[in-house]
């Protein structure tokens, strides 16, 4: 929440002693405020101070409203406290505070500018500038702001915080992993995949990766090479990010294809955020697409509500097509509770919503007609594969989520999650023969509606060795209705930090 000293507030608001008159309801309202109460003193302070011109009820108002989570009345009540006293630098620092605390960045950065044109000394202007600055990605003014406190206090323990995490925050890294995934298709999958990258200014935060995969399918190998450049751009005060990136794709028994992302992503409103992507990406999912070059199309838009240590929901659609003109649609909803912590762990719980169909189904038979008809028995069901990618068809799944996380050591984080779907059904696709009118046999497709039980299990554990080497590993299993998987990681991360302690 952010809360400053609040036995200060109680007494008086500023060095100037602007001091509440003491009533009923400001006595009231100031013993609810010891106790952390701070919606009901915001209701009894309401109508004190609704209409007044008391620049120090209008700031403790403003203050206890903003710890009411009322934000826009917080503002406009310091907004006429301040028309009252616009010189007064210690009113104007607790409302930048109280803006950046609700997130509305650009709105505080105007009031701590103002704030230093008065005291270009106050070391809380200069680390909150600081913070908004770092996530702005302007990494210079940042770094500014942090060393004029330093070089007058060297021990403040916030801005020594602030310089580290700003270190942090534009380090090179480089990140390691190799994967192993096998299913019942059959398949197995052994991937290596290296990670470099850096943040050095809004304009400038380039990123490297390279894949190896290798595919044992159908009795043979094949192996695929990709890489890939990005880069990001943050434009803070619109609240906008842009990511590009631009690649190739190689398979060495099929050939080779360009790979590329876009993605924006905009804050709508705090915690509220808009993301738009457009990518295309090899496919490398079913036994056929395993030896070949085909490439996946992907649009896609998701509204995204996150805030730390509380609900966080996505509602999201995708349509994703290949070449042949059969695009595949996916709307999907989700949403998780705030953490319940207890002791070293904490849960969290979930529902969400999956649905998926595409234009025409992919399943074909594993044999031609005529190996069919060469060993045929009637009633006999004959065996299908999807080709070359997998087709859901009016596919519904409700799944239940749970999240935990488990933090026994400072330097050791675990998490586990369940997706169970409690209810999902789909059209099934199967084969059979049938004759034309003049007795000429075919290989026919129809479906049927089949309830089927997914669900995918997960667990990851990561080890900060140092604060310049972290090592984790992951595991899933994934229960779908096209088929069944295990993966299995390891990582290596490595930031190249100029100094650590």
């Amino acid at each position: 929440m952010g809360i400053r000293t609040i036995s200060i507030l109680l007494l008086c608001l500023s060095a100037e002693s602007y001091c509440i008159a003491q009533s009923d309801a400001t006595t009231q309202a100031q013993q609810l405020v010891v106790q952390h109460k701070f919606r009901a003193a915001e209701r009894i302070l309401r109508p004190e101070a609704s209409g007044s011109s008391d620049v120090s009820l209008l700031w403790y108002y403003g203050q206890v409203a903003h710890w009411a989570g009322h934000d826009r009345g917080a503002a406009k009540s310091f907004d006429l406290a301040l028309d009252q006293d616009p010189d007064n630098t210690k009113l104007r620092l607790d409302y930048a505070r109280m803006l950046y605390e609700a997130e509305r960045l650009n709105a505080a950065l105007r009031q701590l500018d103002k704030v230093m044109t008065k005291d270009t000394n106050d070391a809380e202007a200069h680390l909150i500038r600081s913070n908004i600055y770092r996530w702005y990605a302007r990494y210079q003014p940042a770094r500014r702001d942090t060393r004029d406190v330093l070089d007058r206090y060297p021990d403040n323990a916030t801005a020594q915080d602030l310089s580290l995490a700003l270190d942090e925050a534009t380090a090179p890294y480089l990140r390691y992993t190799v994967g192993y995934q096998r299913d019942d298709q059959p398949m197995q999958v052994i991937g290596i995949s290296v990670e470099s990258g850096l943040s050095y200014s809004w304009l400038l935060n380039p990123k490297v990766q390279a894949t190896d995969r290798e595919f044992y399918a159908a009795g043979k190998w094949n192996v695929t090479l990709a890489a890939s450049l990005g880069n990001k751009f943050v434009f803070g005060k619109a609240g906008t990010d842009v990511s590009l990136s631009l690649g190739v794709f190689k398979s060495f028994s099929a050939g080779t294809d360009w790979t590329g992302d876009v993605t924006v992503r905009q804050k709508l409103y705090k915690y509220l955020s808009l993301q738009l992507q457009a990518g295309r990406a090899p496919y490398l999912s079913t036994l056929s697409s395993a030896s070949l070059s085909l490439m996946q199309n992907t649009l896609g838009a998701s509204l995204i509500l996150n805030k730390e240590n509380s609900w966080s929901a996505q509602a999201a659609y995708s349509y994703q097509f290949f070449n042949d003109h059969n695009p595949i649609q996916t709307a999907s909803v989700w949403a998780l509770s705030q953490p319940v912590k207890a002791s070293v762990f904490s849960f969290r719980f979930g529902y969400g919503y999956r649905y998926t169909t595409s234009a025409r189904s992919t399943y074909r038979s594993v044999k031609s007609l005529s190996e069919i008809l060469a060993t045929y028995t009637a009633g006999e069901q004959i065996a299908g594969i999807y080709d070359p990618y997998f087709t859901p068809l009016r596919q519904h799944i409700h799944s239940a989520i749970i999240a935990i996380g488990i933090r026994p050591a400072r330097f050791v984080s675990i998490g586990i999650k369940g997706d169970i779907g409690f209810y999902a059904q789909a059209q099934n696709p199967y084969l059979y023969l049938d004759k034309t009118s003049a007795d000429v046999i075919y290989l026919a497709s129809g479906s049927y509606k089949e309830v089927f039980h997914p669900y995918r299990l997960s667990a990851n554990i990561d080890f900060k060795l140092s604060r310049r080497i972290s090592l984790g590993a992951d595991y899933a299993y994934t229960s779908a209705f096209f088929y069944a998987s295990h993966y299995t990681s390891i990582h290596l991360l490595v930031t190249f930090l100029k100094h650590a302690r």
